[in-house]
Parts: structure tokens; C-alpha cells; sequence
């Protein structure tokens, strides 16, 4: 029985895995194409950048925002599903919740490496926000410094990102409670050579963390997905075995993971390897194994949505809720 059962999930997960096989990638300039919003002021890089100054377009076209309701200074602008407010001179965004995202048209005046200096603050302690252009993330997850809510002096300088001249769309994507004031663009050197593309970390396995508490569901480093940036990784259906190496026994856990920032489900489609001989030392051994690679031995690839589709109408049709 356990034989079968175990036939069973081995099956189960690669048919899982093949459904997620097939993804979709929009380039840059697809990107700026069909984005349906438009400025709400001329922004220009370098230069500051006003939060408040996100584009007109609406609800999932130039922000998303859950507490789009509250705030105290509405007549700041016809738009009133973001979060204003007013303290003083300065005009922020707050209110914040994670998954909430606002987006900038922005024309950068010149190619180059430039810092970005984000002016927020976290009262709660767990702000976090990273930026997008046209589509791409362009840096790591950032922590919003963690001070009195109307400290909006406090700041946060993201390195190292690299924008061609042009027109772009910047998206400024939070995971928890913050205020936001401005982002203050300094161009800080040429690309050059490789150094056109974003990213470019050393990212190599295996790599030793120390936890004090169980790591397989917290901040274990991970590279973003579809991205040479790092955040955190979550995983989730984990199996353990102990394996008997060189006379000592060690835990090994096997587990699927997200990214960050997360995709949905049709992305947790990696798994990893992780092992202790104390519960509190963990070895991160890497991916072990993808949907690509079971598409490449298995030539098996179905794409997710119209896969959805097709089980919800069988659902209609026989009665059944999928």
C-alpha cells in the first residue's frame, strides 16, 4: 500500500509540475505598449519622484490598493482609490497592505546606473517594497526603515539599477504597513560591457543558514522567479527521511517553493533540498528539480489556464464544483 501510495504522489507531482511547464514572458517594449495607463505629472529620471504623482488609468492599471478608502487628503486629485494623506506640507501614500503596487511613467533622461533613495517609514516594523521596470524586477526586496510613522525624513537607498534612456513604467510594490513620501532618482555611473542588465549576483549552493526556529517556512534566501534577484523562500508540502551517511544520521526535507515576490501556485513549481544533524544548522542543497526539466525528459507541457478552463466547464457539466 505505501508502494502505491507513494506511486500515486510521484505521479500527481509531475503531472503538477507539467502544468506549470509553460509560462508567458512580455518583453519590455510589449510591456510599455500595452500598458493602458497614463501620467498623471511629467516624470523625469534622474529627478524626484512624488508617490503621491502615480499614473491615472484606475484599479489594476495604475495601482492596486486595498485601503484605497482611508486617508485625509483626497482632494488632492481626482483619483481616489489610493490611500492620501496629509501631514503638515507632505503628501504621502500610507495605509498600506501587502500586495498593493502604484505605478510612474517616467522618461529617463540618460542611460546609466543610477540609486534610487526611498523616503518611507515603517511604525509597525514590517515594511517591505521592491520596484518593477516594464515588467521586470530591478532590485531586492527592500526593508522600510522602522521609526515613528510621521518620520517621513527617514529613508532607504536601492544601488545598483540599471535603465536605458527612454520611456519606462516604474512600479513600486509593498508587502506590508508603511508611508510612503518620494523616491529621489541619482544617476551613479555608465553601463558598461555586461553591466547593462539587472542583477548579476553570486548566488551558489549550498548554502548554511543558523535558525532558531523552524526555517522552512521563513526567510530562507531564494533568487526571484524569472529574475537574477534574490528574496525570500517559502516552500510548503515538505517530505522528511533520515539518511544514514558516513554512520551519522541526517534529516533531509524535501520541499516545493514559491518566490517572492510570489506568482500564485502556477510558479511553485521547484523543489529543493534541505538537511540538519541538529535541527538548527540547515544546509539549503538547491533545486533539485523543476517543471522545465520534467517537460524536457517528458516532452509533457500543458498550459495552465486553458487547462483551468477546461476542468471548470467539465465542472459546469457534470455539477460538480471545481
Amino acid at each position: 500500500m505505501r508502494r502505491l501510495i507513494t506511486k500515486r504522489k510521484t505521479f500527481s507531482l509531475m503531472i503538477i509540475m507539467a502544468i506549470c511547464a509553460i509560462t508567458t514572458k512580455t518583453s519590455a517594449a510589449e510591456e510599455i505598449k500595452n500598458y493602458k495607463g497614463t501620467p498623471f505629472k511629467k516624470l523625469e529620471i534622474p529627478g524626484t519622484i512624488e508617490a503621491e504623482d502615480y499614473d491615472n488609468g484606475g484599479s489594476d492599471i495604475a495601482y492596486k490598493f486595498k485601503n484605497g478608502k482611508d486617508g485625509n487628503n483626497k482632494q488632492y486629485r481626482e483619483d481616489k482609490g489610493v490611500s492620501l494623506n496629509k501631514n503638515g506640507q507632505k503628501t504621502f501614500i500610507g495605509h498600506t497592505s501587502s500586495g498593493d503596487w502604484t505605478n510612474y511613467t517616467v522618461n529617463v533622461m540618460q542611460d546609466g546606473v543610477y540609486t534610487i533613495e526611498t523616503f518611507c517609514v515603517s511604525g509597525s516594523g514590517n515594511g517591505r517594497f521592491f520596484f518593477e521596470l516594464d515588467g521586470e524586477p530591478v532590485c531586492k526586496l527592500q526593508n522600510a526603515p522602522d521609526d515613528n510613522w510621521n518620520n517621513l525624513s527617514c529613508s532607504v537607498k536601492t544601488d545598483g539599477i540599471r535603465i536605458k534612456k527612454g520611456k519606462h513604467i516604474l512600479k513600486w510594490y509593498t508587502y506590508g504597513g508603511m508611508n510612503i513620501d518620494k523616491f529621489t532618482f541619482t544617476r551613479t555611473g555608465d553601463l558598461i560591457g555586461n553591466n547593462t542588465k539587472p542583477g548579476g549576483f553570486d548566488y551558489k549552493y549550498p548554502i548554511i543558514t543558523r535558525q532558531e526556529r523552524n526555517p522552512l517556512f521563513v526567510n530562507l534566501p531564494s533568487q526571484m522567479h524569472n529574475s537574477p534577484f534574490v528574496g525570500n523562500l517559502y516552500t510548503a508540502d515538505p517530505s522528511a527521511h533520515v539518511w544514514k551517511i558516513n554512520g551519522k544520521e541526517r534529516l533531509y526535507v524535501y520541499a516545493s517553493h514559491d518566490m517572492e515576490p510570489s506568482q500564485g501556485c502556477d510558479h511553485m513549481d521547484r523543489y529543493h533540498i534541505f538537511s540538519t544533524d541538529d535541527l538548527k544548522t540547515w544546509t539549503d542543497h538547491g533545486e533539485i528539480l523543476n517543471s522545465d526539466d520534467v517537460k524536457k525528459q517528458t516532452g509533457i507541457g500543458i498550459d495552465p489556464i486553458k487547462y483551468r478552463k477546461k476542468r471548470t466547464e467539465q465542472g459546469k457539466i457534470s455539477g460538480v464544483s471545481l
